[in-house]
């Protein structure tokens, strides 16, 4: 009855179209995480870290989430926009243009990026960008980003501190 209850706050689609989208959005994440349970695809945040997340470092918004796991009242970039968009959910978050709601308004993102290089890569290069045309607009943007070792296949050029900047 929560998941049901959540999403239905989160709804913006026909009305009419309420209980069909619910059900796609339950197959399709039920059906993704069937594939991916158990391997190093299977990542997300427990529901209690971004839970604190959001009371200790203000963080309003997720990227790679789902209308099911995002924390009620977070905006989030999914992962199926054709499923996603009836429940808020933005273009996924490396997507050109996306991103531009951070530029305008600002917040404090919770990033889990996907454990492949090349797209963990363009998230960094993404958020970097974001950064700068943020700090360009005076409007306040932070991100907390979880990387996992997977998204580093070349440990011989492994991140360090001193590397960091903006």
């Amino acid at each position: 009855i929560a998941m049901f209850t959540k999403l239905r706050e989160r709804y913006v689609g026909h009305p009419s179209r309420l209980l069909c989208s619910i059900f796609t959005a339950k197959i399709r994440y039920e059906t993704k995480h069937l594939f991916v349970a158990g391997t190093s695809m299977d990542y997300r945040l427990p529901p209690d870290t971004v839970s604190t997340l959001s009371m200790k470092a203000s963080v309003s918004a997720e990227v790679w989430s789902d209308p099911i796991a995002t924390l009620s009242g977070n905006v989030f970039w999914g992962q199926f926009p054709d499923v996603d968009s009836v429940f808020g959910g933005l273009e996924p978050f490396g997507k050109e243009g996306s991103e531009g709601i951070l530029v305008k308004h600002g917040g404090s993102v919770c990033v889990v990026p996907p454990v492949y290089s090349t797209v963990a890569s363009h998230y960094m290069q993404r958020m970097n960008d974001i950064l700068g045309l943020a700090d360009q607009n005076r409007v306040p943007v932070s991100f907390c980003v979880f990387l996992r070792a997977e998204c580093f296949l070349d440990w011989s050029n492994a991140p360090k501190i001193g590397r960091a900047h903006v």
